[in-house]
């Protein structure tokens, strides 16, 4: 994506507070949107406003050292959360939210519709009214004991095989291992969490 050094007015339409104190002018590169990029977007080490949607035909991951800021609507295949996310208009995802790592947060403003939102300590901020997820799997990254069980069948007919096995210690199956998130987070990149339909 083509972008322009960013300006004083550019900051001013960031409108999460704590997200804006984390931008500094001289870091902050502008897309004029709106944007549509094939495969698959990660801003890290980067701090990005978009004017206007930016559709991404893969999927977006924002990793622990990104900023990105969008106007418009953001379109995705998945959405993976660990650095700070501004979306101002609706967030549409096809298959799946994971927001694991504390560190950031993701203000989704406007309608947020995903199959399976993922959730942990990741700070995420969306009005309940505002979001459709066919699945909700919420856990803590950090809780001893192992979180409350999630209902096993349920998440095995939602998640694939391969997924199921990177996460069920995350989500309280097993407790013999620690969880890879990396690993996760690659799978996700890679081929998504969600079972294939059959």
């Amino acid at each position: 994506m083509k972008t322009r050094k960013g300006t004083e007015a550019d900051l001013e339409r960031i409108k999460n507070e704590d997200i804006a104190d984390c931008v500094d002018e001289d870091e902050l590169r502008v897309v004029e949107g709106p944007a549509t990029l094939e495969g698959s977007y990660d801003p890290s080490g980067k701090t990005v406003l978009v004017l206007g949607d930016l559709t991404v035909n893969g999927n977006v991951n924002i990793e622990e050292t990104a900023t990105l800021v969008i106007t418009g609507t953001l379109r995705c295949r998945n959405l993976y959360l660990e650095g700070n996310l501004e979306v101002q208009g609706a967030t549409e995802v096809a298959e799946t939210i994971f927001g694991y790592y504390e560190g950031g947060t993701s203000d989704l403003r406007g309608t947020v519709t995903t199959r399976v939102l993922l959730i942990g300590n990741h700070d995420l901020v969306v009005k309940k009214s505002k979001l459709t997820a066919q699945h909700r799997f919420e856990f803590d990254n950090f809780q001893k004991p192992k979180p409350k069980k999630l209902p096993e069948a349920t998440v095995r007919e939602v998640l694939s095989d391969d997924a199921f096995r990177h996460l069920s210690d995350l989500l309280g199956f097993t407790e013999d291992k620690s969880p890879d998130i990396a690993k996760a987070q690659r799978l996700l990149s890679r081929q998504g969490f969600l079972r294939a339909a059959g």
